[in-house]
């Protein structure tokens, strides 16, 4: 990648915000040559898009995301439904949520026991069929 390109300069500025924002940030992402920033107050809208990127109000900042995704892994480590088989564990700033791939037999039960029981408090819980484990990507 070309580190004076179009795509360069957004992730610097994805940074540099990052870094700007602290709490108030809770993701980034470009979509069709624009930086999207979500964050979580007025200020922060104002700040982003004074630098030139979009801001999207959300609920949830990062860290709040990153414990929510913390209380979610232990309550899993419990077993909430049998034979429980987790592929992935993620946060989303855009949709201010967790989310699990499982295979496709557990969805439905994993689903009914977090809405049931709310491992990440307010922050919503997706369930989602997994294609398989995760694997690390090879750098060869």
């Amino acid at each position: 990648m070309n580190s004076d390109g179009p795509a360069a300069q957004l992730l610097l500025l994805h940074a540099r915000l990052r870094n700007e924002l602290g709490a108030e940030y809770a993701d980034g992402w470009i979509d069709r040559g624009v930086l999207y920033v979500a964050v979580t107050g007025p200020e922060a809208e104002a700040k982003v898009r004074d630098a030139g990127a979009e801001p999207v109000l959300v609920a949830f900042n990062a860290d709040e995301l990153q414990q929510a995704g913390s209380q979610v892994q232990t309550w899993l480590a419990d077993k909430p439904v049998q034979d429980l088989e987790v592929h992935s564990i993620s946060t989303s700033g855009r949709t201010g949520t967790v989310t699990v791939k499982v295979p496709a037999d557990q969805v439905t039960a994993l689903q009914a026991a977090a809405d049931e029981q709310a491992p990440a408090g307010e922050i919503s819980v997706i369930v989602e069929e997994s294609v398989g484990m995760t694997t690390p990507m090879s750098t060869k």
